[in-house]
């Protein structure tokens, strides 16, 4: 199994998620992708037993592609993909890994947790709901997933793209990729600072909604 981890300036977080993995009983291994950070994230983690590797580009998406061509290199069977600020619960990943026999994407979702956390977040999940309402998805902004060979396979056939939330979401289902949610209680970020915040969150957003829908008429409809 491979776990990897997008990082941006992630000094503050990212050594104490790197304890936690490396607690679990799995075995695992855990790449840590450089998406350009300009802080300390990278040297306070030479020391820690994981894969160091530097996105080319800046941004979320390039940095997952980075990681996703490192899996398919290792000939990972298994990947999982957190977020490097401590949001996501490590120790459910056991839970997801299991989840996964049954499909072929899993995500950890804030859904009926109780920690649907900031604005943007909450209308984006009233947004999904309305929008992919016969999949059974809610969740748009979790990037905690688990997913097998075949899922990665569409993400390197398709990275890096403007959208990883509903979008993608419509374009694997299209491919007769077998998605499932599971809900998990989640924090907020209390660190550090999101790739995705200000103004351009809201933008983003509205144009997520605006893509989601053309494909949602030419896919699943």
């Amino acid at each position: 199994m491979l776990v990897i981890l997008p990082a941006h300036n992630e000094e503050q977080s990212l050594p104490t998620v790197l304890r936690e993995l490396l607690r679990l009983p799995l075995n695992m291994d855990i790449c840590v992708v450089d998406s350009q950070c300009s802080d300390d994230t990278i040297s306070l983690i030479r020391s820690y037993p994981v894969q160091i590797l530097t996105a080319e580009r800046k941004g979320y998406a390039n940095a997952l592609l980075c990681g996703y061509r490192y899996a398919q290199t290792c000939g990972a069977q298994t990947i999982v993909q957190l977020d490097a600020d401590g949001q996501h619960p490590v120790s459910y990943i056991p839970h997801l890994v299991r989840v996964l026999s049954q499909v072929d994407w899993v995500v950890g979702s804030r859904h009926r947790t109780g920690s649907g956390g900031a604005l943007m977040r909450r209308a984006g999940a009233f947004c999904t709901k309305t929008l992919l309402s016969q999949t059974g998805l809610c969740d748009l902004s979790s990037g905690f997933w688990a997913f097998n060979k075949t899922t990665l396979s569409f993400f390197l056939q398709t990275f890096p793209v403007a959208f990883t939330e509903a979008p993608l979401r419509i374009q694997a289902l299209s491919k007769g990729i077998r998605i499932m949610e599971q809900s998990l209680p989640m924090s907020e970020r209390e660190q550090g600072y999101s790739m995705h915040r200000g103004v351009a969150s809201w933008k983003h957003g509205v144009s997520m909604w605006l893509k989601s829908r053309k494909l949602k008429k030419k896919y699943l409809i």
